[in-house]
């Protein structure tokens, strides 16, 4: 026979096992959980900035995102991976770690991801990444865990004063 027409092998190709990865599995397994951040500072003509977060507490609508994303906020929302715009509120932040915990509003329960065990963590083990870095909504990456117990503080956080009182940055 000759070869077989296009949407015969789109046909085959359906009903063909599927490959999956890992990378895919988590995705899917992941993906509903993590949400963009929308962000809104200043007043008059407000400067507007994109992130990510997930949702780390479903019952109670809790998110977790950088402190840099929400410094300065006016205004916070989320959008949930089903594209629901809910406002949000900020919790608590810890600038050392970089860490900020929003409050989302009028939410029903939210599908969560669980978080996992970094003491089971080891060098070497791949990782993905899911999110929305700069307005790229659904993003996935992949690596590998590089190192275990370092700390990563920015600049702003590294300076410190040295004996004379001058500000000095970390070593």
């Amino acid at each position: 026979r000759s070869k077989p027409r296009t949407d015969e092998r789109r046909d085959a190709d359906a009903a063909a096992p599927r490959r999956t990865s890992f990378v895919a599995n988590a995705a899917a397994l992941v993906g509903p959980a993590v949400v963009r951040v929308d962000v809104e500072r200043g007043e008059g003509r407000p400067e507007y900035s994109h992130a990510s977060g997930f949702v780390y507490d479903g019952h109670n609508a809790l998110v977790l995102t950088n402190a840099h994303v929400v410094q300065g906020a006016t205004r916070v929302a989320v959008v949930t991976a089903e594209g629901d715009r809910k406002d949000a509120r900020v919790l608590g932040v810890d600038a050392h770690t970089d860490l900020a915990v929003l409050k989302v509003a009028d939410a029903r329960r939210l599908p969560e991801a669980e978080l996992g065990d970094d003491d089971a963590l080891r060098v070497g083990d791949w990782v993905v990444a899911i999110g929305h870095p700069i307005g790229l909504d659904h993003t996935v990456t992949l690596g590998i865990v590089s190192s275990k117990g370092r700390s990563i503080a920015s600049p702003v956080m590294s300076r410190r004063d040295d004996e004379s009182g001058a500000r000095r940055w970390a070593d």
